[in-house]
């Protein structure tokens, strides 16, 4: 169920808008924003202990080329948690995709590399995929600015 939201919302971000692959310059304009950076859809259910993380945004604390540091919020169950996270940025020598290595990344896979493979630059949306024992995984990132919000008036 995720895998198939995942590849509408991808097909949204991906197909039709512009999205390209990615370069590394593409990963720091990214990651370059005073804006949440909402991770808005995986291909996988994102559980800490037998609650799901949702609602997981981060915000830039310091970017260098090589290097980052990122505020994550998101909830686990009712509890809302914040934890600063860094990590290494780099290009993946034998694909050529521009890499974001996290430290302790909220959710079942913390310290997997994310492959920066499309991006989008008018919409500021990133698709990241992750290889964790031989399955291959997809997240989408996208600025708050990004995000078709709706209002909903109940009388």
């Amino acid at each position: 169920m995720y895998s198939t939201k995942l590849i509408i919302v991808m097909g949204l971000c991906v197909g039709g808008i512009g999205a390209q692959n990615a370069s590394f310059q593409d990963l720091l304009d990214l990651l370059n924003t005073t804006l949440k950076i909402y991770v808005y859809a995986t291909s996988y259910m994102m559980y800490r202990l037998p609650n799901e993380v949702t609602c997981l945004y981060y915000l830039k604390l310091y970017l260098q080329e090589m290097f980052f540091r990122v505020d994550v919020n998101y909830n686990v169950g009712s509890q809302r948690y914040s934890k600063e996270v860094t990590g290494v940025l780099r290009n993946d020598t034998p694909t050529g995709d521009p890499v974001m290595q996290p430290y302790s990344w909220p959710g079942p896979f913390p310290f997997a590399p994310r492959h920066l493979k499309y991006y989008d630059k008018k919409n500021h949306c990133g698709v990241f995929l992750l290889n964790v024992t031989g399955q291959t995984h997809c997240e989408l990132h996208i600025w708050e600015t990004g995000i078709k919000k709706k209002i909903i008036f109940i009388l």
